[in-house]
């Protein structure tokens, strides 16, 4: 599966309550229904869906987390600034929203940390600190490994590790019937490698500004995971607990208590 990030930052004094009733009809004026897939079933299949989470406020930053167009967050920038993260495989952008207009990164001056400046953000896009000159879909990255081999890993000559990875990657393809694409697709990651290539650019980018460590944290399927899990036994406090589910749950424990689900369909 390829990678697709969406992070939206929205700079904002509203209140979380406030900019998810604004999200929500602007996903209407966009010709999207709103659902909501945890408390109810839709009765309905959608041919174009946008899957969110809306967080709670962060150092005045309210973050929603998923995949979702641009045009969302140019309309939400009528009520404040906001900073729209795009990864792929084959890029990063950094989008700056004001008053539903793109704006240039100077928009960003008073979120700058200190010592820092605006050449600072282009440098960062341009070329990021730890980035590789190697594209990121020509090897695997650390994070594909379970966390006991990437302790193992450690220490390790990084040229070995992908030519173990290689090696699995042509067992699977035997297995499958194919060579290439089949197996490095179950074996590829479905999120950024934050620390080497372009995402390694877009966390040079925003550790320029005055916004929350974990800024990049949870992803959309471990906050997705975690808060059904949570709903479930909200529900019903007595079902049995799968080892899985206690894992989801202890990854985000406030799931419930600091995210909210927008979800839309057309």
């Amino acid at each position: 599966m390829a990678i697709q990030w969406d992070s939206l930052h929205f700079y904002t004094s509203l209140s979380q309550d406030i900019v998810a009733r604004k999200l929500i009809g602007y996903l209407d004026d966009m010709g999207y229904t709103h659902y909501d897939p945890f408390n109810a079933l839709t009765g309905k299949v959608y041919s174009e869906g946008i899957k969110t989470f809306l967080s709670s406020p962060r150092m005045g930053w309210i973050r929603l987390i998923g995949s979702f167009p641009l045009d969302l967050s140019a309309r939400l920038s009528a009520d404040g600034l906001v900073l729209h993260i795009h990864i792929t495989d084959e890029n990063a952008d950094a989008h700056v929203f004001v008053d539903q207009k793109p704006k240039p990164f100077s928009a960003l001056q008073p979120h700058l940390r200190e010592g820092y400046t605006i050449t600072d953000l282009h440098n960062a896009i341009l070329r990021g600190e730890g980035a590789t000159d190697k594209p990121v879909s020509d090897s695997i990255p650390m994070n594909v490994l379970p966390d006991d081999v990437q302790k193992m890993a450690k220490g390790v000559n990084p040229n070995q590790i992908e030519r173990m990875m290689n090696k699995m990657i042509g067992q699977v393809s035997k297995v499958m019937g194919d060579k290439s694409a089949s197996a490095k697709a179950l074996l590829a990651p479905t999120q950024p490698d934050w620390s080497r290539g372009i995402a390694s650019n877009i966390r040079v980018f925003m550790d320029c500004l005055k916004m929350s460590g974990n800024w990049n944290t949870p992803d959309f399927i471990t906050l997705r995971d975690a808060y059904m899990a949570h709903h479930r036994y909200q529900r019903n406090p007595t079902a049995p607990r799968l080892p899985s589910d206690i894992e989801a749950m202890n990854s985000v424990p406030d799931a419930l208590l600091a995210y909210l689900p927008i979800y839309g369909g057309k």
